[in-house]
């Protein structure tokens, strides 16, 4: 039983196919960057955990998983061990430039319209 984040960016297929390469690059770059930074921060001792960290990417959607059969324990805590929610912890760390970067990206669409 593993985690994941999931972002799904088709929801308005409309939008979706206006959006320029860039958001989605963005999006994906986010993701894979979380991936890094969920692994670099995911509690060490086997290494089976980090190791377990993937991005997995369909045409409409990037998810971060953790599939180490055990990730949800260590996440969660348990009644002998307390939680250590390492991808929320990546989150936090990670959020602040992925909203700068989709800031900046989604600034650039009256750019590129008018070009057009």
């Amino acid at each position: 039983m593993g985690i994941s984040v999931q972002v799904k960016y088709d929801a308005l297929p409309t939008l979706s196919s206006m959006l320029p390469k860039t958001v989605q690059e963005v999006i994906i770059t986010g993701a894979h960057r979380l991936a890094d930074t969920t692994k670099a921060l995911a509690p060490y001792d086997t290494g089976e955990l980090r190791a377990s960290v993937e991005v997995n990417e369909t045409n409409s959607e990037v998810f971060v998983r953790v599939t180490a059969p055990y990730a949800i324990y260590v996440y969660f805590g348990t009644t002998k061990m307390a939680a250590r929610p390492f991808l929320q912890w990546a989150i936090d760390q990670e959020l602040p430039r992925f909203l700068y970067e989709m800031q900046t990206a989604l600034a650039e669409l009256p750019k590129r319209a008018g070009a057009q």
